[in-house]
């Protein structure tokens, strides 16, 4: 069985989030690499085990402490080993009321600041994360519902994405992920970045297969959210730097799968499919079978027109952490506390 702390790590490399392996793992695998912030890392162990022995009251008095020292330490919330510690956190909560409440509190008491306070995006992240922990991410898609749709908080969104893209993978929203996509071949670099770090960190058989099928995923991924959004030359831009980086025939029938189980099929995936056909690969030749099966029943239809907001035409962008076009995060009346 895999282990999934390493496939973490792995998807943490390509996606950029920041994701970090726990230090004790680390400390067995690479034991040359050097352990992020251990003056955080060593309380969040010790309060782990506290939760686990029961010692909730104990525990939450820690996990707060570092929650307090993470906000001071982690920029934007996104890096290092934030998130493994805001699970602990969130593994805490759902155990013992009394701590969900007063991470709530403190939720709320972040949204009284960024409102206060010009909008700081420090107090944004801090809201989005403290949603995480506390379960009630609802309140964080009802404002992604409100910003995804605003051209000047694009950049906002892309800054967040190692928070963003988990929830909206989470709820279904393959989709939205496009708002997060301003040069589609330049991430396609990016992730090829990281998954040719995640192989030079651990050179091992097991770890090249994990490694290549979640870069291959996060390709599929991101083509399907292009496709849906209606983004159809960037999900070509996409898929056209994917297979030059990577040549082989599993690329390029990720992608022909991915517009299949979105019902986005296209002349150009039986062009591609044709350009890497191999002898005796049934796998691609059922694929190529369910291509023209599909086009044959679909109706022609025009080009749809790209969205006045595609990187071709990029808006202005946010330069300050005073962000004015960002909806508040204040609580509603209509929300309601579950």
């Amino acid at each position: 069985m895999r282990n999934p702390t390493v496939i973490l790590s792995i998807a943490a490399m390509l996606v950029g989030t920041g994701v970090a392996t726990p230090p004790e793992v680390l400390a067995q695998s690479s034991p040359r690499a050097p352990v992020k912030k251990p003056d955080i890392i060593k309380p969040t162990l010790e309060a782990d085990k506290l939760v686990k022995i029961g010692k909730f009251d104990d525990a939450t008095k820690k996990f707060e402490t570092i929650w307090n020292d993470l906000r001071k330490q982690d920029a934007m919330l996104s890096g290092g080993n934030a998130p493994f510690i805001c699970e602990n956190i969130r593994n805490l909560c759902k155990r013992h009321a009394s701590a969900r409440d007063r991470f709530r509190t403190m939720r709320d008491q972040t949204a009284d600041s960024f409102e206060t306070r010009g909008k700081q995006l420090t107090d944004l992240a801090a809201w989005i994360v403290l949603n995480r922990i506390v379960d009630q991410e609802d309140r964080t898609l009802d404002w992604w519902e409100k910003v995804r749709v605003n051209p000047v908080a694009k950049d906002v969104l892309v800054r967040f994405r190692p928070w963003l893209e988990p929830l909206l993978d989470r709820n279904g929203r393959t989709g939205d992920l496009a708002v997060m996509i301003d040069d589609p071949a330049a991430l396609v670099r990016r992730e090829f970045a990281g998954f040719r770090s995640a192989v030079r960190r651990e050179s091992s058989e097991l770890n090249y297969r994990v490694s290549r099928e979640v870069f291959l995923a996060r390709h599929a991924k991101h083509y399907t959210s292009l496709l849906l959004s209606g983004r159809e030359r960037d999900a070509t831009r996409l898929a056209t730097e994917a297979m030059t980086v990577d040549h082989s025939p599993e690329m390029v029938m990720c992608m022909v799968k991915a517009a299949l189980d979105c019902g986005r099929p296209a002349q150009q995936h039986l062009d591609w499919l044709t350009a890497v056909s191999a002898r005796g690969n049934e796998t691609l030749q059922t694929l190529k079978r369910r291509v023209e099966d599909e086009l044959a029943k679909a109706p022609t239809t025009p080009t749809r027109p790209e969205p006045t907001n595609s990187p071709g035409r990029r808006p202005a962008t946010i330069t300050t952490a005073a962000a004015q076009p960002l909806p508040s995060i204040v609580p509603t009346d209509t929300q309601v506390e579950r």
